[in-house]
């Protein structure tokens, strides 16, 4: 049976996988806490490998936020990821893992990259920020070795049931019910969305994530390919945060667009004909569907005032 880690099981994306992996029963799997197995130690990580036979990595973890605190502690987040990816891919290479599987981002492409962006984008101008840095440095990794087996996915803003819902630290999406719901927990009036609206931006849903992250584990297609993962359809945030306000019937909430606060690269949309080249007949989720399916649960789950 093969042997598998996955590194970042407790998070939004790593909850998701390990339900849909361990309901296939086809695979030995460990999924280490960060106190079982902290990646920002290499002795921590080599002792993990040491003790048992790794086949196949599966690597999510990683230190993430929202757009406001990657803009204000960009040191942080640089030398986390770049000491995390490090170790998980050179204690793999030593201890001989046969495949790699692991994920990008799309703050990897240039702030002026073609729209939609093609994965042929990538090192062409300055990525976004030092979160898009450090995941170019881990394909670089990948790339630079040959003892490996590798696949490397970048998704967009990825959403869903389950999501994290802090206000500053987590992404548009979480974000935006996290201040719907501040305002009617404290009566308030309005909620300030960065940026003027305008923004565009590409999202997919979590299990569509999940179900191309299984699908690689044994398709040899995949291998030695940096693939976007993407619907190829831009969403405004004025479009998000509306279809949020009106599902959860707050539309006497006001919103204040702030165009002096950070919000990123203006226009951001994956290209997705690499994937379809593999996966032809792969119907990636509407975002009417997924976001609806995130309210009702939302409103199910988090608050019952809603």
């Amino acid at each position: 049976m093969t042997n598998i880690l996955v590194t970042g099981s407790r998070g939004f994306l790593g909850k998701k996988f390990m339900e849909k992996i361990c309901e296939k029963n086809e695979y030995e799997v460990y999924y280490p806490t960060s106190q079982e197995l902290n990646l920002e130690d290499y002795n921590s990580v080599e002792n993990f490998f040491k003790a048992r036979k790794i086949d196949v990595v599966i690597h999510l973890a990683a230190r993430l936020g929202g757009v406001g605190i990657v803009s204000r502690e960009s040191l942080y987040f640089f030398e986390k990821n770049i000491i995390l990816n490090y170790n998980i891919v050179s204690v793999s290479l030593k201890y001989n893992v046969e495949k790699f599987i692991t994920l990008g981002s799309s703050c990897s492409y240039g702030k002026d990259a073609i729209i939609p962006t093609h994965e042929n984008q990538l090192w062409k101008g300055e990525p976004e920020n030092s979160y898009g840095v450090c995941k170019l440095v881990l394909l670089n990794h990948l790339k630079s070795q040959n003892k490996m087996k590798w696949v490397y996915l970048i998704p967009p803003n990825i959403y869903g049931p389950g999501d994290h819902f802090e206000e500053e630290d987590s992404h548009l999406i979480p974000a935006t019910f996290k201040k719907f719901e501040n305002a009617l927990k404290f009566n308030e009036k309005s909620i300030e969305v960065w940026g003027d609206g305008t923004q565009i931006r590409d999202f997919i849903y979590v299990d569509d994530v999940v179900d191309i992250l299984l699908q690689s584990i044994e398709n040899d297609s995949f291998l030695f390919k940096a693939l976007n993962l993407s619907t190829n359809i831009g969403i405004s945030v004025k479009e998000i945060v509306d279809f949020i306000r009106n599902n959860l019937a707050l539309s006497d909430v006001d919103v204040n667009y702030n165009p002096d606060k950070p919000t990123g690269t203006l226009k951001k949309i994956l290209d997705n004909n690499s994937i379809h080249q593999i996966l032809p007949n792969y119907k990636f989720k509407e975002f009417s569907e997924g976001i609806l399916e995130t309210c009702i649960w939302y409103k199910k789950y988090m608050r019952e005032q809603f």
